[in-house]
């Protein structure tokens, strides 16, 4: 796991909180090509914005994918493409943190 995570922190975010990569929409775009040729599935992201002095959550753009694991043969590309379709309408101002999993493990 420690080489996906290593190159999942190479493919460059449109910021860093902390050791936290942040993508926006057009940046997330890579980024879920690399889990999807890599099998690793999306559990959920949370949409943020920027402000002067921190970070705002943006209630509309939280999506939970949990339930998805039912069905672990479709679960990466589900995931990836419903990530894909509704990051593509997202505000560019809006910053997303992604939970994944690969294999049961949650990254």
């Amino acid at each position: 796991m420690g080489q996906i995570m290593t190159k999942l922190n190479t493919i460059k975010p449109t910021l860093m909180w902390g050791n936290t990569p942040l993508y926006n929409n057009i940046d997330a775009m890579p980024f879920l090509d690399y889990c999807l040729e890599n099998n690793i599935g999306i559990l959920g992201w949370d949409g943020f914005v920027v402000l002067d002095d921190g970070f705002m959550p943006k209630m509309d753009w939280i999506c939970d994918f949990s339930d998805f694991l039912k069905q672990p043969e479709t679960f990466v590309q589900k995931t990836i493409d419903i990530s894909r379709n509704f990051l593509q309408s997202a505000p560019e101002n809006i910053l997303f943190e992604f939970v994944l999993q690969k294999d049961g493990q949650v990254l």
